[in-house]
């Protein structure tokens, strides 16, 4: 038989035969000294356990759920004392006393196959809530997000800053692509949402007219794709209801169904949130044909992208 003192395991000097019931032996005998019985109540008053090991398997002792419940359940170890008043022997705990703890050795017949003899420590369960490890596991998390957050924030700042602090139009020239619009695709416009400059025009599913469609003042980039296919084969479209669907009037998207899946961002947040299909994007309409017409007011140019390539477009009626 082994015992568990803190992290290591110790071998006890207690033996008894295989099928040889046993009946109040003693195990080991204690003379308190008053700091001893001392610290002996402080244990019993903190609930210590006495951990051991048989036959490979740990000591557990029946328990009396708190809810009331009739159920069996078992807990890890035994306690080195109790505090009350307790039919059968019992010893006190006290100066100048001896203590003695004995075991009884009894054999009864289990239905338990071998295999399944851990199942009972398995469903083993804690009614206390460790509120202090808990705590503990949040505080760290919420930290070490908010370094991560930081350090994100502090590089992305410096990428973009860098971007926009070109001195010479000898540096304007090297930059290329998407670099030379980073800047403006999430910018808000002087008049606020593209009310302002913008009408859609769509002949939508099963439809030979056109219809303006209205677009929502939060969107600040708008998408048109007509595949479900987009920034690496993202579905930015998603995977929608049917009763939203017919809701919306739009129809199942497919890549030969003929139709043009239009959708907005509307924050740079909201855009990286959809390209990991955190979520998906604002949907505007489906539809068959679709015309934008731009109009100037304080914009002079219109900032484009086809097929991955970026360019300025002057602002004129766009189908």
């Amino acid at each position: 038989m082994d015992m568990k003192e803190l992290d290591r395991i110790k071998q006890h000097s207690s033996y008894f035969s295989y099928l040889h019931p046993e009946s109040c032996q003693a195990a080991c005998k204690s003379k308190l000294s008053a700091q001893a019985a001392k610290d002996f109540k402080e244990k019993i008053d903190d609930e210590y356990r006495v951990n051991m090991i048989l036959d490979n398997l740990p000591v557990a002792v029946l328990r009396q759920r708190r809810d009331g419940s009739s159920l069996i359940t078992y807990e890890h170890g035994f306690r080195v004392g109790f505090k009350g008043n307790y039919a059968g022997s019992k010893e006190e705990v006290d100066k100048d006393k001896e203590i003695v703890f004995s075991y009884d050795v009894s054999y009864k017949e289990s239905e338990t196959k071998w295999a399944s003899r851990w199942d009972t420590y398995l469903l083993m369960n804690d009614d206390q809530i460790h509120w202090f490890s808990i705590i503990n596991s949040l505080m760290i998390v919420l930290i070490l997000s908010g370094m991560v957050a930081m350090i994100m924030m502090r590089t992305l700042y410096k990428d973009i800053a860098n971007y926009n602090q070109l001195e010479t139009q000898n540096e304007a020239q090297e930059e290329t692509g998407w670099k030379l619009v980073h800047g403006d695709v999430f910018r808000a416009p002087i008049n606020y949402g593209f009310k302002n400059i913008l009408r859609i025009y769509a002949k939508k599913v099963n439809s030979s007219e056109w219809e303006q469609i209205i677009v929502p003042s939060s969107v600040r980039s708008i998408v048109a794709l007509n595949l479900p296919s987009y920034g690496s084969g993202r579905n930015p479209w998603g995977n929608l209801k049917p009763d939203y669907l017919e809701k919306r009037g739009f129809v199942e998207a497919h890549a030969d169904d003929g139709l043009l899946e239009v959708f907005g961002f509307k924050q740079g947040w909201h855009a990286s949130m959809v390209m990991v299909e955190l979520i998906s994007a604002k949907h505007i309409t489906h539809a068959s044909t679709i015309r934008f017409e731009l109009r100037r007011e304080e914009w002079t140019e219109g900032y484009m992208q086809m097929d991955g390539e970026p360019w300025k477009q002057p602002m004129k009626t766009l189908s």
